[in-house]
């Protein structure tokens, strides 16, 4: 069983995450949260709240402090992210911007499924999908939820990743492969006619992280282990 991390050490990725956060110029202070916020989502890991912060409109989370660190990973690398605007890190509160009008990836897919022949738009969509997953594998961490609803599609229509706090930082070629095989689960069932277009997920995949053919060879045993359990009920 893996042990615990001691207090030394959670206490030492607190001082790291403050240090990044007042790098990229984020407020950290206390936050409290009023009648103004409205509860919007609440799950088993957090608590999602619509509002408005200095005049923006913003979203709060009340979740795990591994949602900052994902986050600020992911937007170093380039990859799109909600801005956060400010942290209270002794409550876990988050507000970051709310993007667009809040449309899920999921969303577009199954308005493009409704068209005579939405071929093309599907293979885009997978092979930025591909794109997105390989900068953030490079980047060294994983998302651990990858679904067509935890990406959010802006106004000029780029892909957004939310709700990082399930990932992991320093992941493993195992978690990365795991984190593939989520999304091709979550495709298979949501989107099934997208199922056959996998293949191109994984090749843009491989052009976007310089150590894919790791993970690669990782999510073959992934999905050899999926198959062995789907067998047995």
């Amino acid at each position: 069983m893996p042990s615990r991390p001691s207090r030394a050490m959670t206490e030492g990725s607190e001082k790291a995450t403050m240090r990044a956060l007042k790098k990229m110029g984020i407020k950290t202070c206390a936050f409290h949260l009023n009648n103004d916020w409205e509860l919007v989502r609440q799950g088993a890991e957090a608590r999602v709240y619509k509002g408005s912060y200095e005049g923006r409109p913003s979203i709060a989370k009340q979740r795990l402090r591994s949602e900052v660190k994902r986050n600020l990973k992911c937007r170093t690398a380039g990859i799109l992210a909600p801005e956060i605007l400010m942290v209270d890190v002794d409550q876990c509160t988050i507000i970051m911007e709310e993007i667009g009008n809040g449309r899920t990836l999921k969303q577009k897919i199954k308005e493009l499924e409704k068209d005579s022949n939405p071929a093309d738009e599907l293979k885009q969509i997978c092979s930025n999908l591909g794109h997105l997953i390989g900068k953030m594998h490079e980047a060294g961490t994983t998302h651990g939820d990858l679904t067509t609803s935890n990406i959010l599609l802006n106004p000029n229509g780029e892909m957004v990743l939310i709700d990082f706090g399930l990932g992991g930082g320093e992941a493993s070629a195992e978690d990365k492969a795991v984190d593939i095989y989520v999304l091709e689960r979550a495709l298979a069932a949501t989107h099934p006619n997208m199922e056959p277009l996998i293949p191109d997920i994984i090749d843009s995949y491989c052009k976007n992280n310089s150590k894919a053919a790791e993970v690669i060879k990782k999510l073959e045993d992934v999905r050899m282990r999926g198959r062995k359990r789907s067998m047995v009920g």
